[in-house]
């Protein structure tokens, strides 16, 4: 994996390269990684996709969505994180519960997949927003097959300057079904589950990085710059933004 876009990944994760050496100790304890896996399994099986399905995740992370996919749907799983200490969580995760043979996780660039034909579904979860994902992971799969990716939106009343550029649910349904596709799931977090999720990550956050703080002094105004990043993240999501998860099918074209 290239170091500029290792430093990019951790950048737009932890809000300093410093901290890239030290990803896998920031995140101890926290496994989905904000994926909601339950959710994106139970929206993927009730759009039709079974037992056996080819599955690729962007962006795995320590590969929650993967493994549950493997475990619940029977699914053969390829899991890609850029992060090296993910994957190798993701890939203990698996041997540990027995799903070697359905989950494969591997290092490499989420912006140059390489599949020797098309999947039955494509993940993007935490990533890229829908302007990007969606054209990238519908390249991926094959006609009918689904893409699942998420993003944040902003309500139709909302007309704040600063969130202008920030999409309304209906534009990106717009542009979805605009190219023949059909939107056949939708899950959006209440302000309620969004407020108890994210207490719970900087709770952990906090302890993980105080702990590397107390091994390694001169990390810690990276650390007071990393949890300040995701303080003021969690302070703005469900509040004038709120995340939402899309699974589409790709129409024919």
């Amino acid at each position: 994996m290239p170091k500029s876009l290792d430093k990019e990944i951790t950048r737009s994760v932890a809000g300093s390269a410093r901290l890239a050496p030290h990803m896998g100790r920031l995140f101890r304890g926290i496994s989905s990684l904000g994926s909601q896996p339950a959710v994106l399994v139970r929206l993927l099986r009730d759009a039709g996709l079974g037992p056996g399905s080819r599955v690729i995740d962007l962006g795995c992370g320590k590969g929650a969505a993967a493994l549950t996919l493997a475990k619940r749907l029977q699914a053969s799983v390829l899991g890609i994180d850029a992060c090296g200490a993910f994957i190798a969580e993701a890939q203990s995760a698996a041997d540990r519960q027995g799903l070697t043979s359905r989950a494969r996780f591997i290092v490499a660039d989420v912006r140059k997949p390489l599949l020797k034909r098309p999947v039955d579904a494509a993940l993007m979860i935490g990533l890229d927003g829908a302007e990007l994902a969606a054209p990238r992971l519908r390249k991926l799969v094959r006609p009918g097959g689904f893409y699942a990716f998420d993003d944040l939106i902003r309500s139709r009343d909302n007309r704040h300057a600063d969130w202008r550029g920030v999409p309304t649910r209906e534009e990106i349904d717009a542009a979805l079904t605009k190219s023949g596709d059909q939107i056949v799931g939708f899950h959006q977090p209440s302000p309620s589950t969004l407020a108890r999720q994210h207490a719970s990550l900087i709770r952990r956050l906090v302890v993980n990085a105080k702990a590397l703080g107390m091994a390694q002094p001169h990390l810690r105004p990276a650390l007071r710059e990393f949890i300040n990043h995701h303080r003021a993240a969690q302070r703005l999501i469900g509040g004038a933004l709120r995340p939402a998860l899309w699974v589409v099918r790709r129409g024919g074209r």
